[in-house]
């Protein structure tokens, strides 16, 4: 690639780092992300309605993600900080978006079949995993919460792919992928965000406000 085509690229690798620093374009993610929230549970409606509620807390992986990011990001503008909520956060949003990417990228490949569904899917759901990915470079999580959390993710896949409650999938083509991909991703999201955590205190910006 020549230079001239280099830096649009660097500009924008900037642009994505420096994201957390931009308070209204936080504002508008936390929107975005609200609203995925509500439209993920729904999509999960009917898989809801054939479960005991005891296992809800279990079922909606992605929208559940989404919504403590909502939740990290509204307190991270506010200065308000909570590492552990941080830590879950970011664990499952990389987790269950990559996870969505390859089982749904891996169904597309292997029937040919890409409906516009999962092609909205795959982008939003990458999304989620990038913009975890960013945030806690600025606002890293809590090593001991990123256990906590990956203890969470080990429990999650072992309920989803022993007692069935993983999310209804596209086809049986990817059954096996689904459960491999969950467990991969588990130690892998675990793994990335831990070791942010584990880094230089404070990220790139200074903590201020209460913590948790």
């Amino acid at each position: 690639m020549d230079e001239a085509r280099q830096h649009p690229l660097r500009r924008a690798a900037r642009w994505l780092a420096d994201l957390p620093g931009n308070r209204p374009l936080t504002w508008t993610l936390v929107v975005v992300n609200a609203v995925g929230s509500a439209w993920g549970f729904w999509w999960y409606h009917d898989q809801l309605a054939a479960t005991p509620r005891w296992q809800w807390p279990v079922v909606p992986d992605s929208p559940t993600a989404s919504t403590l990011f909502t939740v990290v990001l509204i307190l991270q503008l506010l200065e308000r900080r909570s590492r552990v909520l941080e830590a879950f956060a970011y664990l499952t949003m990389v987790k269950y978006g990559l996870w969505t990417v390859v089982v749904l990228g891996v169904y597309g490949a292997r029937t040919g079949s890409w409906h516009p569904e999962a092609l909205l899917l795959i982008a939003s759901h990458a999304g989620m995993a990038i913009e975890a990915a960013i945030y806690q470079r600025w606002y890293p999580a809590a090593p001991a919460a990123v256990l906590a959390a990956w203890g969470w993710a080990a429990f999650n896949d072992l309920v989803d792919y022993g007692a069935g409650l993983h999310p209804y999938l596209p086809g049986p083509e990817v059954a096996g992928v689904a459960a491999l991909v969950a467990l991969a991703l588990a130690l892998l999201a675990g793994a990335f965000v831990y070791r942010r955590a584990a880094g230089p205190a404070g990220g790139r910006r200074q903590e201020s406000g209460a913590t948790a």
